[in-house]
This record gives structure tokens, sequence and C-alpha cells, in this order.
């Protein structure tokens, strides 16, 4: 290896010495004038040179080309390092000895190979004659021996194993995928098979045998015990196994000794005919000297001229006619009536007087039909009479009568009727925005109510029908963003999307915060009741209401004018 390391190094520097000096001396001149080089190249010359240099290339391409083993494996056949062949054929060895890991994509052995370390192989292995491994053996891929293997120790194949001839393996022999022999294999311990095992030929294992998948053979002669259970065995019937000392086969001898004869019953084995002395069919009339036990059940009827019983009968009597309620005890659930039991059961509740003693009951004053009746107060949610007298002292010829809006009726004098009137308020803030107009001022609080006036949703105020009615409406203090900024509201007719009232409107000064802001409306409402709402309808800027300490919440004032 040296040898050739040396030979290569003095014709790369033959190469260098002729391209490098003779270009320089012939083919390129130079002038300095001042600072600076001019410089020439002759032609000619740089022809001469490249064609000496691709002489020179061509001599020493010539003699590589001619290198043997013998000049490159200067110190034997053993050089004692690594030796790498670029991925070429190693032709022509007469003997390969390694100590260490001989490692290859495949390995092809005309005859045989001695290996005392370890042998991996990645792809396929051909042997055309025996191997002999005393370490361990390890195939990534299929292994394919046309004679004889000999293994001393672990055999471990994943890919498939084809044997042409016999295979010896004295320790285990573990195959993760199929395993083919078509001749002799011998075991001398155990053999593991996860996946199919076929065997052409014999299989002779000298000690235990494992298999977790499927063994198919023609037939098979076993020395000694099969543990496991056999999948099928239709090709035989009982004749064909003899009879055990424990399961034994059914013989009309066995079986008639097998019973025997007991109380009210007799048996004879030699016939096996049993009897009980009297048929007892269900249409049979059967004789007993004297029925007795501690529970005698009948599913049907039992007939007796008399039937004595010192325990209970379990069941029910069908007829009890001879009896009454005076033949049975009274128990401690179902009791007998009693008036004092009777009169002990009820009691007097609301509107109801009771004595228990006596058993009256009363409600203080007779209430039939024609009777006149007196109460301090009376709430009914209808009231249907021919004829009905209401007296609070106020009553009087002409007057009529009014509730106001608890429903607390009172004499007033007839015309237009008894001043309504009723006064709400806002509570917490609520701002509106002009980008959004539309909004409902809420009136959640009630200072007055006469009237009947009626809230809804802390926006919506209904006036009773049959009335005229004056509206206020006052906006208090109201902040807005930006000075010299205004807002508007005008008060609608829910139903109609009408407006019932000119503008209420607020502007301010030289400060965000405006006063007053009112506007008054009288609402017709003798046709029928009228809901309206108060609307924000535009503004400069964000309008806020209800400052929280000014006292000065929007207000809603309501009368009626007729």
């Amino acid at each position: 290896m040296r040898r050739f390391i040396g030979i290569l190094a003095i014709l790369i520097a033959t190469i260098l010495s002729t391209s490098e000096t003779s270009a320089q001396q012939n083919a390129v001149h130079g002038q300095v004038q001042g600072n600076r080089i001019y410089m020439s190249v002759n032609p000619e010359a740089l022809k001469a040179n490249l064609d000496t240099l691709f002489m020179n290339s061509a001599s020493t391409q010539s003699a590589l080309n001619n290198l043997t083993w013998s000049d490159v494996l200067g110190n034997g056949t053993t050089p004692g390092m690594d030796v790498d062949f670029f991925g070429y054929n190693a032709s022509g060895l007469g003997q390969v000895t390694t100590t260490g890991t001989f490692t290859g994509d495949s390995l092809v052995l005309n005859k045989d190979a001695a290996i005392t370390g370890r042998l991996s192989v990645t792809d396929v292995v051909s042997l055309g004659d025996s191997l002999a491994v005393t370490g361990v053996v390890d195939f990534a891929d299929s292994l394919r021996v046309v004679k004889a293997v000999s293994i001393g120790q672990r055999l471990y194949v994943t890919g498939i194993t084809t044997l042409g001839d016999s295979m010896h393996v004295v320790g285990n022999v573990d195959f993760d995928a199929m395993f083919n022999v078509d001749g002799a294999a011998t075991f001398g311990s155990s053999l593991a098979v996860t996946g199919k095992a076929t065997l052409n030929d014999s299989l002779i294992v000298k000690s235990g045998v494992t298999i977790s998948n499927t063994l198919t053979v023609d037939s098979i002669s076993v020395t000694d015990v099969i543990n496991g259970q056999v999948k099928d065995i239709s090709n035989h019937d009982t004749d064909d196994l003899t009879e055990g000392s424990t399961n034994q086969y059914f013989t009309q001898a066995r079986a008639r000794g097998s019973v025997s004869g007991s109380t009210g019953v007799t048996y004879d084995s030699s016939t096996g005919a049993i009897s009980i002395g009297q048929a007892v069919g269900t249409t049979d009339n059967v004789s007993f000297g004297t029925i007795g036990g501690s529970n005698i059940t009948a599913s049907g009827t039992l007939t007796a001229d008399s039937i004595s019983v010192t325990d209970v009968i379990n069941g029910q009597v069908k007829d009890i006619s001879n009896h009454d309620t005076d033949d049975l005890t009274e128990g401690s659930s179902n009791q007998y009536f009693t008036q004092a039991r009777a009169r002990g059961s009820v009691s007097g509740s609301t509107g109801v007087t009771y004595d228990s003693s006596t058993g009256a009951i009363s409600i203080g004053q007779a209430v039939g039909t024609t009777d006149d009746v007196t109460f301090d107060d009376l709430t009914a949610d209808s009231l249907i009479t021919s004829a009905l007298r209401v007296q609070d002292g106020n009553q009087a010829a002409g007057k009529v009568l009014t509730a106001d809006a608890n429903g607390n009726a009172s004499w007033q004098d007839f015309g237009s009727g008894a001043p309504k009137y009723a006064q709400f308020s806002g509570d917490a803030q609520q701002s509106f925005n002009p980008a959004s107009p539309g909004g409902l001022l809420n009136f959640p609080i009630t200072k007055i109510n006469v009237g009947g006036f009626t809230v809804n949703n802390d926006n919506e105020i209904t006036l009773p029908a049959g009335r005229i009615y004056r509206v206020d409406l006052r906006l208090g203090w109201v902040n807005i963003d930006g000075s010299g900024g205004w807002c508007h509201f005008m008060m609608y007719d829910k139903d109609t999307g009408l407006s019932i009232s000119t503008t209420a409107q607020m502007s301010t000064g030289l400060t965000n915060f405006a006063s007053s802001g009112a506007v008054t409306t009288f609402v017709d409402a003798t046709a029928g009741d009228v809901t309206f709402e108060v609307r924000y309808v535009t503004g400069s800027g964000v309008a806020t209401v209800n400052q929280p300490g000014s006292n000065t919440q929007v207000t809603l004032s309501i009368q009626t004018v007729d």
C-alpha cells in the first residue's frame, strides 16, 4: 500500500513540475513598468506545453491501469489496516482470514468458510459448499444453502430460509418468517417458529417444539405426548377410543343399577320398572288413609267432608258467606268504624269552625241563594249577580262607583268622572348615541298613580280609555359630549308609530351639561286605550340622562283634563 502511494505522488509531481515551470518560462512573459506589470502569452509555446502535459497524463493513467495487488499490498496479504474497495469487486483471492467484522451486501462462497467471530450480512447469502460458524450468525435477509450447514451457536434469520440439503444446529434456532426444508432437518435443542413451517421431508426433534401458528403435514408420528388440542377428529368415533376407568360408556345394566326405590316408590332393577302403588292422574280417584303434613298445596280442588287444620292455611278461602265482621277480630291497620274515630278524622280550617265532640260544622253566617251576607272586604276575580249593593258611606243617587289603581272602589259624583293623575321618573343612567336613534326613555319609578295607568317594560305607558289627558315630559339635567351640543326627544304612539308631541330639546352652552328640555302634549283616549313611549330622535353627541347626584331625573306627569 505504501509503495502505491509513493508511485502516485511521483507521477503527480512530474505533471505539476512540467505544467507550471515550462509554461511560465516559455508561454508567458512579464514586463515591469513603474508600478504595473504587463504580461503576454505566446500561443505556440502554450500549445507545446499543453501537449506535453497531456502526454504525461496518459502515461500516468497507463501506470495506474497496470497496477497489481502485489504493488498495493507491499506488506503481505494481511496489511494490518482496513481495505476499502470503493464498490469494486475483489476477485482472485485465495484465502481471506479476519478476526474482526466482515460486512458486505452479499456473500458468495464456492467453498468452505470458517468464521470465528461475527458474520453480519444485510442481503442475500449463497453458499455453494459448507459453512461452519462457531459464533453468532445474523442474516437480515434470506439464507440459501445448497449443501450442509453446521452452526455451533445461534442462527437468526429474519427473511426466507431455504435448505437444499441438511442443516445441523446444536443451539437455538429462531425464524421470524417462513422456514422451508426440502431435506432432513435435525435439531438438538428447541425450535421456535412464529410464521408458517412447511416440511417436504422428515422432521426429527430430540427436544421441545413450540409452534404458535399452523403446522401442516401429511402424516405425523409421535412417540411421546402432544401438548395441545387436536383441531379435527371427524375421522374417528367413540368406537376408536378405548373406555377409561372414569368416563365410561353407557350400558343398560349400568343405567338400571344407578337408581333405586325409596319412600312411596318401588323399583325393580332387573326390569327397570318403577311404581307408586296407585294411579294418580288428574282424572283418577285416589284413596288415602290420613292426609297430614306441615304444608299441603293443591292447585285444583280438594273435596272433603271435614278438614281440621291446627296451623295456617296458605291460600284464599273461596266462600265466607257463613261469617260477618263480628267473627273477625279488628287489626291495628284496618280498623272498624266508630263515631269518635269519624269525628276525630276531620277539623276546621279557614272560614270553617268545627266541634269534634258534636261533629257540628259552621261558617259564621248563612250563604244561601236568598240570604243576605255581610263582609268587611270582598275580593273576587269576577262577580256575576242580578243585583249588587255597595255601601261605603258616600253612596247616593246619581253617583258612580269608581276604582283606583289597586281596585279599591268608591262612590264619585257623576259627570266627567273622578280626576286621574300619575307621575313616573327615571332611575339609572341612560346614554343615547345619534348613530343609533330610536332608543326609549325608561320610567321605572312610580311616584303616584291614581287612575289605573300602567307602565310596561319601564317604557310603555298606557292611558285608560274614556278620558282626555295632559302629558308633561321634563328631561332634567343631560350630559352631552362636547360644548354647544344638543339632543331631541319626542313622544310616539306605540301602535301607530306616529309622534304625539313636539320636540323636547336640550342645548348646552360652554359646558357639557344642559337643563330644561320639556314638552307638553294632550292625548285623546276617549275611543280607547292609548299606549305611548318617549324616543330619542337625534343629537350632536352622546347624551346621558339621569346624572348621578343631580337629583334631576327624567319625569313624566299625567293628569285628566275633562
